[in-house]
């Protein structure tokens, strides 16, 4: 679907449209999907925000888009200006020698999954280090995945409001993968995030399934008042701070800036916590949910900076964020029950090898 047929299909007015830039399988019926879903890529993006802590200006974004487009040798095939900042996009090509299709495993022509999560996550990292050249005290989201969503273009950005406004390059060509790796290569650039990880594994879960598995996790249930009796090393009493978490979404901390990341991040860290037979499951993620639901309302009210969600869209990120962090717990399963001593800390043995001086 080109720029202009979106505007002939009719989408709404009143609400914030999203899109993948890479497509997603159709066996996915619904929500965003998954960078397993990501059958072939067919762009690089690089989201570019005005706001505190971030670039300053349009202008200062249209600048780092004339760096990366330097370092790629293409100008991007469009930029949309969202309202609160600047999205370009280089369309990647897919010749045979170079193929933007995902395969098993990867040869001379085409890459696999974790090249391409890798290749995307350096990308990250290059724009990162480009927006500092511009602004040295600017950073971006951490937002490089395969299966990201982006502004619809042709559609009004119900933040500010404003309409998204697409400027297209009918001249700019496709980038071949390899031209990017050459990019990232030459500058040593490394992951956005520092360190790529390994996926964890998960086992495919519904919300209903989700909600399930929390509810029978060991203490799952239990309150304030047998949280303290069985104290921090046996509950969760540690994550009922809702005004520490709440000041964290709004500030970030010095690896994440992503309100939406940090209460990602904070649903599954209770979760395995969950697995470690830490008790007080459910009281833990509702006070996730009730300090994101906060900071999004803060930032609807104008009164703290950051990309603003409307309240159902953002109790469908976290339902995601549970839904996503229970399949990794599943299939983590649950730790046997360490021996602990008289104020809940696991007892450790160490045993020394025979032979094996002092």
């Amino acid at each position: 679907m080109t720029v202009d047929q979106v505007a002939e299909v009719g989408l709404p007015s009143g609400c914030d449209v999203w899109f993948s830039p890479n497509p997603i399988s159709k066996e996915v019926s619904r929500g965003r999907g998954t960078d397993g879903d990501v059958p072939r890529v067919r762009a690089l993006f690089a989201d570019l925000d005005v706001k505190p802590g971030a670039l300053k200006t349009v202008d200062e974004c249209v600048k780092v888009v004339g760096r990366l487009s330097r370092a790629l040798g293409q100008r991007p095939v469009a930029l949309v200006y969202t309202g609160g900042g600047v999205q370009p996009y280089w369309r990647i090509a897919s010749p045979r020698s170079r193929s933007g299709l995902i395969v098993p495993e990867a040869d001379e022509a085409r890459l696999d999954r974790e090249s391409w999560r890798l290749l995307y996550e350096r990308w990250g990292g290059l724009v990162q280090a480009v927006v500092t050249s511009v602004n040295r005290n600017a950073q971006i989201d951490n937002v490089y995945q395969l299966s990201h969503i982006m502004r619809c273009p042709g559609t009004v950005n119900q933040k500010y409001p404003a309409s998204v406004v697409t400027e297209l390059c009918p001249l700019a060509q496709g980038v071949r993968w390899d031209r990017i790796k050459a990019a990232v290569d030459r500058d040593g650039i490394g992951p956005l995030s520092g360190v790529l990880r390994p996926r964890a594994e998960s086992v495919p879960t519904s919300w209903a399934e989700a909600t399930e598995w929390v509810n029978a996790q060991p203490g799952a249930g239990v309150g304030v008042t047998e949280m303290s009796a069985l104290g921090p090393h046996r509950s969760m009493l540690a994550e009922l701070d809702e005004d520490a978490l709440l000041r964290l979404f709004i500030s970030g901390d010095s690896n994440e800036l992503s309100a939406h990341n940090l209460m990602r991040n904070k649903v599954q860290s209770v979760v395995y916590q969950s697995c470690e037979n830490r008790a007080g499951l459910v009281l833990a993620l509702e006070v996730v949910e009730r300090a994101y639901l906060r900071v999004m309302e803060l930032r609807r009210e104008g009164r703290v900076g950051g990309d603003r969600r409307g309240e159902i869209e953002a109790r469908q990120d976290f339902r995601r964020a549970v839904t996503g962090a229970v399949a990794r717990g599943r299939a983590r399963r649950n730790s046997p029950k360490p021996q602990r001593d008289s104020d809940g800390r696991i007892v450790l043995r160490t045993r020394r090898e025979k032979g094996l001086g002092a």
